[in-house]
């Protein structure tokens, strides 16, 4: 477990000193300077949930809140830690996954697609302490002929929204869902 810790943070490291950074303006961020340990320490305990997503077999839940919107989540260690959410309306799909441990929120990734916009972009938010402490996103104005998810092929870029208008983004889905995960498992006892 360490060394897979330490392996992660060294790979992180070494890919943030060797890339190109095209926003130096440190003055514009919302955000201390970058702090790839944190991040590093947030992406080791996402490897570990998403790990054992893969090789133990754990339980997944699906709710279907209305005919438009589902949430899914594994129970691992007897409490939901990976919750996806699909939330459409006539325009918009968004599609929002949150990985938290011992009821602690550590990383919100949030993809949605807006087919008035013709855009489909992705945010991803690391908290420690419930607090939001980095951002990064990618954004794509789709062509015609462009799948929804082409935003993969842009590069993400460090995200300069304020974490409270970012928060504002994903706050909504993310009660939705953890009231919804809660009756369910209420339900279930």
């Amino acid at each position: 477990m360490k060394r897979a810790f330490i392996i992660l943070t060294a790979i992180y490291l070494v890919i943030n000193a060797c890339s190109d950074s095209k926003n130096t303006n440190s003055n514009t961020s919302q955000y201390p300077a970058i702090d790839t340990v944190k991040i590093a320490a947030v992406d080791t305990i996402i490897f570990q949930i998403d790990r054992q997503w893969k090789e133990d077999s754990p339980t997944f839940n699906k709710l279907g809140l209305n005919e438009h919107d589902t949430i899914k989540y594994m129970v691992l260690d007897g409490e939901a830690q990976r919750i996806s959410s699909i939330f459409r309306t006539d325009t918009t799909l968004t599609w929002v996954t949150f990985h938290q441990k011992n009821n602690e929120l550590f990383l919100t990734r949030f993809r949605e697609y807006n087919s008035a916009r013709q855009t489909s972009r992705e945010a991803i938010c690391y908290f420690e302490n419930g607090e939001l402490f980095y951002s990064k996103e990618r954004t794509r104005i789709l062509q015609e002929g462009d799948q929804i998810g082409s935003f993969r092929e842009e590069t993400f870029k460090e995200n300069f929204r304020t974490p409270e208008k970012l928060m504002a983004e994903y706050i909504p889905y993310w009660d939705i869902s953890k009231k919804a995960i809660e009756k369910d498992l209420q339900s279930r006892k």
